[in-house]
């Protein structure tokens, strides 16, 4: 029920985040096209005042104390350079835009919005009485800057709202992910697997009856070895039966067999780790001083990197994995190879639980034992 909360959450965050992103691109959008608008009409009445304060007969200076002071005032205005058929340039800027600089030579100025956001400049041509009498150079940005500064604050705003619920759901999945592990860890193997299966006594003394063991000879030795040595150093040994159904129309130059035995030693890492053949579709891994949950969350592991590997992938459709383990039990090689074959047949009855691990309970082997030296 919580992967639902948590998963709904984090796609509503999702589209919370995406829908602000829009909509600040769309407000940003609609601003710039507002403030060309008013730039455009600001530009104009420049003009116009520009040609009546000719017709009045206003002199140089008093012409461009009107321009500068409608610029100063103005929305969009940023800066402007006039200048005079005949007569020496004049340029005004808002405090602070830095857009204006001189020519060497002080015969004019002009614009330098290099790394700067501004639009290109506008240019008007005012004429009264047949002649051309000032040149209108104006600047001005692509948008407001309180109106970009208001629109990016309420976006972060959001963004950072949708983050913050992302997170404190991503913390609470990890939490709830963390106790539901430690729980399922402090259950009792018969309660918290269903991969695990039950020594079953009978059907395994007659399972030996009828397996040929010769096939598995070195496997036997190797086991044999181990299993003297784990009894002596009173540690565990974890026997994998991993068995794979090929793909029938792929091929391959390096036998199946040995490319996953060499992925088992890459991913186990042991320098006494054993691979053994299982015919044409399994092999055996022995893990010397290795436990039996170690063992079991080890093979999962293998298994998930087996089908994740790019090279298995075309040639591999499925994998199974059975496993066992001494558990203390004084148990030849033989039935450790039943056991892990039952592990990895049981694993093929349902492709839900791919692995499946032999879970010995060692009071009911010692009765086993015991029964079977009176029979």
């Amino acid at each position: 029920m919580w992967k639902k909360i948590s998963a709904a959450i984090s796609i509503l965050c999702t589209v919370v985040y995406v829908f602000a992103v829009v909509l600040a691109v769309s407000k940003m959008v609609s601003a710039a096209a507002e403030h060309r608008i008013i730039f455009e009409q600001e530009f104009a009445k420049l003009q116009d005042m520009v040609r009546g304060a000719d017709v009045l007969g206003f002199t140089g200076a008093d012409i461009e104390n009107e321009i500068r002071a409608s610029v100063l005032r103005s929305l969009t205005l940023d800066a402007a350079i006039v200048t005079p058929s005949g007569g020496a340039a004049f340029a005004v800027e808002k405090p602070g835009e830095r857009v204006i600089v001189p020519h060497y030579n002080n015969t004019g100025y002009s614009f330098d919005t290099k790394w700067k956001w501004y639009r290109p400049p506008y240019t008007a041509q005012i004429t009264a009485a047949g002649r051309t009498t000032l040149e209108i150079n104006a600047l001005t940005g692509y948008i407001d800057k309180e109106r970009l500064g208001d629109i990016l604050r309420e976006t972060l705003l959001v963004v950072l709202l949708s983050v913050m619920a992302a997170f404190l759901v991503l913390m609470l999945d990890v939490i709830i992910f963390t106790k539901n592990t430690e729980h399922e860890e402090k259950r009792p193997p018969r309660e918290s697997r269903k991969s695990v299966v039950d020594e079953e006594v009978e059907e395994l003394r007659e399972i030996s009856a009828e397996e040929p063991m010769g096939i598995y000879l070195g496997l036997i030795q190797k086991l044999q070895k181990e299993l003297t040595v784990a009894d002596e150093k009173k540690t565990d040994i974890v026997l994998l039966c991993v068995e794979w159904t090929k793909n029938g129309f792929a091929n391959t130059n390096t036998p199946l067999a040995k490319q996953i035995a060499e992925e088992a030693a890459a991913f186990f890492r042991s320098d006494r780790i054993s691979a053994f053949k299982r015919g044409e579709t399994g092999i055996f891994i022995v893990l010397p001083d290795v436990a039996f949950k170690r063992g079991l969350k080890a093979a999962r592991e293998f298994h998930g990197r087996i089908l994740d590997n790019t090279a298995f992938k075309t040639t591999i459709t499925s994998v199974y994995v059975g496993l066992t383990s001494r558990a203390g039990r004084e148990i030849d090689p033989k039935r450790l190879i039943l056991e892990a074959e039952k592990a990895v047949e049981k694993a093929k009855e349902d492709a839900a639980q791919p692995i499946v691990a032999f879970k010995a309970d060692p009071s009911k082997y010692k009765n086993y034992l015991k029964n079977k030296s009176f029979s």
